[in-house]
């Protein structure tokens, strides 16, 4: 459908639905880092990416999302929107925006991520 998932190294995914003609995508993120970019023409009703500690869910966008070894997500918007939920709370993320959810916990406050960050997550999802 044009979307593309781009994992870093030593990351694993599990796909468990993706059928664009039924607006629904579920992937689980194990361990490590990957990069989604969402083709705008389709509609997507559900498209989540879940990990020990979060769920992240967008319909048309670019994001990234880190699951580091202590249980923590990291997740960034590159463009879009994005949810994050975890525990009773949820944020919506703008394009620039991050969110760090520490294992156990709710989402922490949105911030600006700095081009450190950005250009990190960014090279770990980029293929050579």
């Amino acid at each position: 459908d044009g979307s593309h998932l781009t994992l870093g190294a030593d990351s694993q995914v599990s796909v468990d639905a993706f059928a664009p003609a039924r607006g629904n995508a579920a992937m689980r993120l194990m361990r490590g880092i990957l990069r989604l970019v969402i083709d705008p023409r389709q509609s997507w009703r559900r498209f989540e990416v879940e990990t020990r500690s979060a769920v992240a869910a967008a319909r048309s966008t670019e994001w990234v999302v880190a699951f580091d070894a202590d249980g923590a997500t990291a997740v960034f918007v590159v463009e879009g929107r994005v949810e994050v939920r975890a525990q009773t709370r949820s944020v919506a993320l703008s394009a620039g925006d991050g969110t760090d959810v520490p294992a156990g916990q709710p989402p922490g406050e949105i911030k600006r991520w700095g081009q450190a960050r950005v250009d990190r997550v960014i090279a770990a999802t980029t293929l050579p």
